[in-house]
Formats: structure tokens, C-alpha cells, sequence
């Protein structure tokens, strides 16, 4: 396989040996026992994925920052006291690709939102230590069709499709996983669905009443 698919391989083997407790941290703990129990920090789980990287002949080394909720940090005067998490980075090709293991639906450069922070500052192998900006990785890609017919008693009908990647379908994904049911998600899907061709059927009409194409 190519670099990409032994990253995403091994990054994949990780998370489905180690969950996450759900505990945020900067701090490796103890990293064995969470492999050994199947459950560990933030930090532990990225330490592993790391080590599986390296072991796999793969360059690959910690970039630390502050989560979201924490503030952004300042990089007139950083301290370690402003850091509170570390993801992992890879070289590729010359190029970064950017991991988060203990986030359940993240993918090579999906990671948590409330992990791009502005700054964050990598810790590569070589020890040249320079600053990323990890919301350049937010990619919205969003792929919509519609097909709609607009009847003679001026009601309209059609079928809607979406899809995503990247960045949106790791919230998408969220979404669905934070639901109470199934039903509960599909019944909030209909009812934004609802919302958006009630606008479009407001909007068509004020089209056709003026004569625009």
C-alpha cells in the first residue's frame, strides 16, 4: 500500500484497540496499561499512535496546542501553561499530515474542532520547532442536488441529496452519534429539509411573478 492508506492503517488499528475515556491531556500517562485495557487519555492514545508510526518507519512527532475552550494561545509570550493537548503529525511526501487517534470519527486531517486552534506549535523530529495554524485544515465540503418540480396548484415536489466530506462529514457524523434515536435524527433532518424548501418555494415564486429566469 501507499504511504497514505499504511497511515490511515495503522491509525485505524489504534483506535480500535485504545478508546478514548474522554479525558483530554498534555501529559502521557501511562500508555502500556491503556493498550493493555483498551481505554486511555488523549494524550496516551496519541503517544501509541506515534510509537506505531515510528515502528512502521513513518516520521512522525507531537504537535501541542490549547484546546479551543481554553483561549487561544499567545505567541508573544507562550508558556507551557498555556498548552493542554497534542495531536500527531506525519511527513509525507514532504508535506504534514495532521492525526487526532482519540477522536472516534476523525480521519488523516479531520481532527476535533475544538483542537484547530489558530496556533499550535510542532515539535518535529529534527528539533526545528515552528508554529502550524491548525484551522487551515477545516475543509467544508459539501455537495448538494436538487431536482424539483413545481405542480400546477403551486405546491412543489422533488428529491434532495447531500453530500459530504472531510470536515463535514466528521460533524455530520457527531450529529448522528449525539442523537437520542435514529428516528430522532431523521426527524430533524425532515424538518430542516422542510425549512429549506418552504425558503426555495418562497423564493421560486417571487421569481416567477417576475418574469426572471
Amino acid at each position: 500500500m501507499d504511504t497514505l492508506q499504511k497511515i490511515r492503517t495503522i491509525y485505524n488499528l489504534v483506535k480500535s484497540r485504545v478508546k478514548w475515556n474522554e479525558v483530554n491531556s498534555l501529559w502521557i500517562g501511562n500508555p502500556r496499561e491503556a493498550l493493555k485495557k483498551g481505554v486511555g487519555s488523549s494524550a496516551e492514545i496519541n503517544a501509541l499512535l506515534i510509537c506505531a508510526l515510528k515502528e512502521a518507519g513513518l516520521n512522525s512527532y507531537p504537535v501541542v496546542t490549547s484546546l479551543r475552550n481554553r483561549g487561544r494561545i499567545p505567541i508573544t509570550h507562550p508558556t507551557i501553561d498555556y498548552l493542554n493537548y497534542f495531536i500527531v503529525g506525519v511527513v509525507v511526501n514532504n508535506k504534514h499530515v495532521y492525526l487526532d487517534a482519540s477522536a472516534k470519527f476523525g480521519d488523516l486531517n479531520v481532527i476535533p474542532v475544538d483542537a484547530m486552534s489558530y496556533f499550535a506549535r510542532s515539535v518535529h523530529p529534527n528539533f526545528f520547532y515552528n508554529w502550524i495554524i491548525l484551522t487551515n485544515l477545516i475543509k467544508i465540503n459539501k455537495h448538494v442536488n436538487m431536482s424539483i418540480t413545481y405542480e400546477s396548484d403551486g405546491s412543489i415536489s422533488g428529491d434532495f441529496s447531500e453530500y459530504v466530506t472531510g470536515q463535514s462529514r466528521y460533524i455530520k457524523r457527531i450529529e448522528y452519534s449525539s442523537a437520542k434515536s435514529e428516528q430522532e435524527y431523521i426527524e430533524d433532518l425532515q424538518s430542516d429539509l422542510n425549512l429549506k424548501f418552504k425558503k426555495f418555494s418562497i423564493s421560486g415564486k417571487d421569481c416567477n411573478s417576475e418574469s426572471t429566469t
